[in-house]
């Protein structure tokens, strides 16, 4: 839609309601008023044609702006307390468990992550790695893979400062992190928008 616009290929929008439309932050708005994009609900009194309308617009605009910076700003709090009292924030990583705020090892994973690792380090293969890993029930895609060989946590150091019992050395943490670093590879991708982007959560890296 917004390539339409840009493109003055639109000049006016139907909307089946305005919950859709108050989702939309001021600056959207304020891009949609410069290229001159009326829209208007369908089956309620809400449009940006007359006047009257753009002002309510622009009230409810910036109800909901304040109410989304007061929600990241109670976030924000949240996390800084969080990490100041020392508990973990974020998902629990493969291979551990949350108990009372703090990380760890997980009896029924702990030596499957760990033959996982000792086979990457002995072999540099993630493929073994991965073999290895699947022995003990555990699976993983392959570019989830990377980034959970990647992640501090299994060296005793989260990425919010969070204390942990390690699976490898902080050594070895840098020797993963440059041997995938040397292999990685740029992929060209085509300019697609699909239908579940950055709304489905990796069950293992957290990613979406």
């Amino acid at each position: 839609v917004l390539e339409y616009v840009k493109d003055d290929k639109m000049k006016k929008c139907l909307e089946e309601n305005k919950e859709k439309h108050q989702q939309l932050d001021k600056e959207l708005q304020e891009l949609l008023d410069k290229y001159g994009v009326q829209w208007q609900a369908i089956w309620e009194d809400y449009e940006t044609i007359s006047a009257e309308g753009k002002f309510k617009t622009n009230i409810m605009l910036s109800v909901a702006q304040s109410e989304s910076d007061k929600l990241a700003t109670r976030m924000r709090d949240s996390y800084q307390y969080r990490k100041a009292k020392g508990i973990y924030v974020g998902r629990v990583p493969v291979g551990y468990i949350r108990k009372n705020g703090k990380l760890y090892k997980d009896p029924e994973t702990q030596e499957g992550v760990q033959a996982m690792f000792d086979t990457y380090l002995s072999t540099l293969s993630t493929s073994r790695a991965m073999s290895k890993a699947a022995e003990y029930g555990l699976t993983f895609q392959r570019t989830c893979f990377a980034k959970t060989l990647k992640n501090p946590t299994y060296a005793g150091e989260s990425s919010n400062g969070h204390k942990c019992e390690p699976y490898i050395t902080p050594e070895d943490h840098d020797l993963i992190c440059q041997v995938k670093h040397s292999r990685k590879t740029k992929l060209v991708h085509e300019k697609v928008v699909y239908l579940f982007s950055g709304l489905l959560v990796c069950g293992y890296c957290g990613r979406r």
